[in-house]
């Protein structure tokens, strides 16, 4: 989607949910205030009616690959083993896996 349109379409999701949060929170007593926009620190302090605010994020994926090393132990439990994943830095990975291949001959 092009840049451009990605603020159009941000708007036209947050009025699709707030259309439904609308509907149907219709019922409940106090309803709800709904609004969209960015979140604000309360200061005054005397807000009493419960409120809903609907903000939406644009995310970029970078989908470039990205290497990562993870080294994992094993810890015992009381019943199981409990395995932990610890990253590895790029520059000490090819080190433990040419010692972890050696150990496994």
């Amino acid at each position: 989607m092009a840049l451009s349109q990605t603020g159009l379409a941000i708007g036209q999701v947050s009025r699709f949910i707030s259309g439904i949060l609308t509907s149907g929170l219709s019922r409940v007593h106090p309803a709800p205030v709904i609004t969209v926009q960015r979140p604000q620190v309360e200061t005054t302090g005397t807000q009493t009616s419960p409120r809903i605010n609907l903000f939406l994020y644009e995310v970029e994926i970078d989908a470039a690959p990205i290497v990562y090393y993870i080294r994992e132990v094993i810890s015992w439990g009381v019943l199981t083993g409990h395995p932990q994943l610890n990253p590895i830095d790029t520059d000490q990975a090819p080190t433990e896996i040419q010692q972890c291949c050696v150990l496994e001959h």
